[in-house]
Parts: C-alpha cells; sequence; structure tokens
C-alpha cells in the first residue's frame, strides 16, 4: 500500500541473512534472496534520509547537509543551485519529493523549493522552515510548516490550507510527524497518533503508544491493521479502531535499541523497518521476522547497516539510503539469478568468452582462462575440462570449435564477451557481469 511520510522537531557469504527474532516464540522468516546492488560512491558519507525520482528517471537523495541527483552514471551535488538563491544563508535540507504529475520538491529551513526542469534550477515556492514534506495519492502536497500543517495543490499554488492543531498538539518539545496513506492522514504529537479529517480539520485521537518520550516515526497499513513505528520503543501493531495488539522489539545495538527511521510494505507483503542496526523484515501474518545486515564478504548485502531511507521505484524496485552516503537497489526479478565466481569447483576465470546449452541440458560454459566448464541441471556443480581432456568422444577440444559445431547442429547461440544477448535452442541466456569484477552471472530467461 502505497503511503507518504514525513516529520520535523519542534523546537526544545554468499546469501548472508543475520536472523533476529522479536521474542523467543517467533520462527525465522522464510523469504525470497534479497540481493542489493550499491550504487557508486557518492561522494557523500552523512545519513540518506530521503530518496525520489524525477520525470526523466534521475534519482535524487537528500541529507541534513546535502542535496545530490544521480544521473546513471555518476552523483552531481546540487546545492551550489539551491544556496544560489540565498547565498549568504544557511541551508539544511529536509525531504526531496514528487507529487502525481513528477514534480520534484526540496524542503529546506528556508523554504520549499521546486525544480524547474527546463531552465534545470530551483525556486521558491513556499517560505518558512520546512520541517517535512509529502505527496499524497490524490495528488496534494502535504507539509509542516513553521509547526502547523499544510496542504496544497500544486496547480493552485501559493494558495495553501492550514489545519490548526489543539495545544496538546502543539506543546514545546514534541515532534511532529506527519503520514498520508491511500485512506487516511495521520499526524503525530510524540507518542500520540491521530487521524485528521481532511473535510472538516479535525484531529481525531487514534492511538497512544509508548512513554512520556516516545516519538512516533512512521504509519504503514497491512491487512486491516495499523502499524506504528517509534523512534525507540519499538513497532505497535493496531486494529482498525486504535486498540493495540501486537508489540514488536527493535533490534538492539550495543545492548540498547537502535533507532528507527521509517516503513514500506513491499509488493511481496512484508513490511520493512529501517533501522539503525540493519534492515528488519517483518512478516505480518506469521510475525516471523528477519534482520538483514551488511557483510563483507557478500557484495549483495546491504552497503551499511544503518538505514535511513527506503524508497519505492515507480518503476520497480526499491532503493535503500544508509548512513556513510551509500544507496543501493534492490528488485525481486533478480532473485532467479545464480552467481556463478571463478572459485576452486568452479569457473577457472572470471571473464565467459562463450556458453551454450546442449539438447541434454548442459550449459557449457568457455572462459578466458582456457578449458570449458559444463554445468547440468538440477545444478551441479561447475566441473572444469582442460585442454586434453575430452568434452564427449565425438566433440572437439577447442572451445570456440565446440560453440561452432554446436551452433550450426543444434540452432544454438554463443554468447561471447560484449556481445550482447544471443538465442539458443528456444532459450534465452544473458550474462551479469558484477560491478566488481570477479565473476559472470548467467541468467535463462
Amino acid at each position: 500500500m502505497t503511503r507518504h511520510k514525513a516529520y520535523t522537531k519542534i523546537p526544545f557469504a554468499a546469501l548472508f541473512f543475520a536472523a533476529t527474532l522479536i521474542s523467543p516464540a517467533l520462527h525465522a522468516l522464510n523469504i525470497p534472496d534479497y540481493r542489493f546492488h550499491t550504487m557508486p560512491e557518492t561522494s557523500y558519507y552523512g545519513g540518506i534520509h530521503s530518496i525520489a525520482k524525477d520525470s526523466v528517471g534521475r534519482m535524487w537523495f537528500s541529507g541534513y547537509d546535502a542535496l545530490f541527483m544521480y544521473n546513471g552514471t555518476s552523483f552531481v551535488r546540487m546545492t551550489d543551485l539551491v544556496t544560489n538563491l540565498l547565498p549568504n544563508s544557511y541551508w539544511s535540507y529536509g525531504q526531496v519529493i514528487t507529487d502525481n504529475r513528477k514534480g520534484l520538491y526540496v524542503g529546506t529551513n528556508q523554504g520549499l523549493l521546486r525544480f524547474n526542469y527546463r531552465k534545470l534550477e530551483f525556486e521558491f515556492v513556499l517560505e518558512g522552515n520546512i520541517g517535512s514534506v509529502t505527496a499524497n495519492n490524490d495528488g496534494t502536497v502535504w507539509l509542516i510548516r513553521n509547526n502547523g500543517i499544510e496542504s496544497f495543490s500544486p496547480e493552485r499554488l501559493p494558495a495553501v490550507t492550514r489545519y490548526p492543531m489543539p495545544p496538546e498538539m502543539s506543546a514545546p518539545g514534541r515532534t511532529l510527524t506527519l503520514v498520508c496513506t491511500k485512506e487516511y492522514v495521520y499526524a503525530a504529537s510524540g507518542g500520540d497518533l491521530y487521524r485528521l479529517n481532511r473535510e472538516t480539520g479535525q484531529y481525531v485521537l487514534f492511538a497512544s503508544v509508548g512513554g512520556g518520550s516516545c516519538v512516533i516515526r512512521d504509519v504503514v497499513e497491512c491487512n486491516g491493521s495499523v502499524y506504528v513505528l517509534t523512534l525507540m520503543d519499538g513497532l505497535y501493531e493496531c486494529d482498525g479502531n486504535g486498540r493495540i495488539g501486537r508489540y514488536f522489539r527493535l533490534p538492539l545495538e550495543y545492548e540498547k535499541s537502535a533507532g528507527a527511521k521509517e516503513l514500506h510494505l513491499d509488493s511481496q507483503g512484508i513490511i520493512w523497518v529501517a533501522t539503525q542496526s540493519g534492515l528488519l523484515l517483518l512478516e505480518p501474518l506469521t510475525a516471523s521476522t528477519q534482520l538483514l545486515r551488511s557483510d563483507l564478504h557478500y557484495p549483495y548485502s546491504l552497503p551499511n547497516n544503518s538505514v535511513w531511507s527506503i524508497f519505492p521505484d515507480p518503476d520497480g524496485g526499491i532503493w535503500v539510503g544508509t548512513y556513510g552516503g551509500k544507496l543501493a537497489y534492490m528488485t525481486f526479478a533478480d532473485n532467479g539469478v545464480d552467481y556463478f565466481k571463478a572459485t576452486p569447483g568452479g569457473l577457472n576465470h572470471p571473464i565467459v568468452s562463450c556458453f551454450e546449452e546442449d539438447s541434454e541440458g548442459n550449459l557449457w560454459i568457455g572462459t578466458e582462462g582456457g578449458g570449458n566448464s559444463p554445468l547440468g541441471p538440477p545444478r551441479r556443480p561447475v566441473r572444469l575440462l582442460h585442454a586434453g581432456e575430452p568434452l564427449r568422444p565425438d566433440v572437439e577440444h577447442d572451445q570456440k570449435a565446440v560453440a561452432r559445431r554446436k551452433r550450426q547442429a543444434a540452432g544454438l547461440g554463443v554468447q561471447r564477451r560484449n556481445a550482447g544477448l544471443r538465442r539458443t535452442a528456444g532459450t534465452f541466456l544473458r550474462p551479469v557481469h558484477e560491478p566488481s569484477g570477479l565473476g559472470t552471472a548467467f541468467e535463462r530467461l
């Protein structure tokens, strides 16, 4: 379910999973492999607290003191375009978001900015301290400006609608959070969660969670339940009337509860919980959990354990922003890919010259290191055949001659390095080169 959120502070190894159980009675979550592909270095080392995709397809992310755009090959720092508006002022950055027409907005301490695609520059939309900004599914944009909740329609700017808060919500020292879901607009003050009636402007108390110092970070709706994430007090599951049911403790870090950032409900019905101790996955029906953490021995793990932001790409897949300026991408379409590397018992060389499938279902892989590595179903190990060892009694020793003969006899195609995609006996095979250059993956399409 799509939802958007924002918050502000009112002044005053292959396949490695670190499994963490929320309670002893729970079982490990049985989920498909989550492979994260880390983007190149961003030259930013703080936390990425928001991610967006503009109308051109470029990825943007923001940190408290940075704004970057990734054009697919490199990161471009965009802060100069912002500071040019007020060169002698201090700037800090909140969320970067897009509305349903792909208009791109950036919340700052100086005001709300909108990116002009034609002029490639920012322009002021609203002045004031923008604590947070988020887009709703109905096309409106919601924000916390100067500690008040407002909304507007992009085509009607600068007109805004204000929603005055009752005194208990705007008490000094309480953190104000704003979340838009498909059905409701939620506003939280401290540990009190309210539903905002957009027609009447009234705030109705929905639930109260945590203690006196509780801070609500995010809300997500799933299967009739409302999940309320707090900064340090765990995750609460409420029914449709706000009654608290199950409670989930956050993973521990240095014997203390790890701080939480936000929630996301993926297409598989799994709730993602971004914490500073890893990415916690929760299966709501069984309450099973899995904690994903960074693993230096597995190139497709999280790039950092401190997860700050989660962004569902409208074109598919999910982006994750972490501390240390790391940006990673995953897609469930990647789960069917098997990776083979140049290891003892595996490929004898990371550069693959050609491969093909014979009539018996064996995949023959020729590498630059010499020899052929046959891979037979079902997932038999790769075995290296040297030049002096016959592939079969009637098969030539030269790997390229093998490819040529089989292609003529069985209509098979050959995939050579940098040669694109070829058809092999009705099956498409695609090489997936790892960014690190350590190996090559083959995907049956």
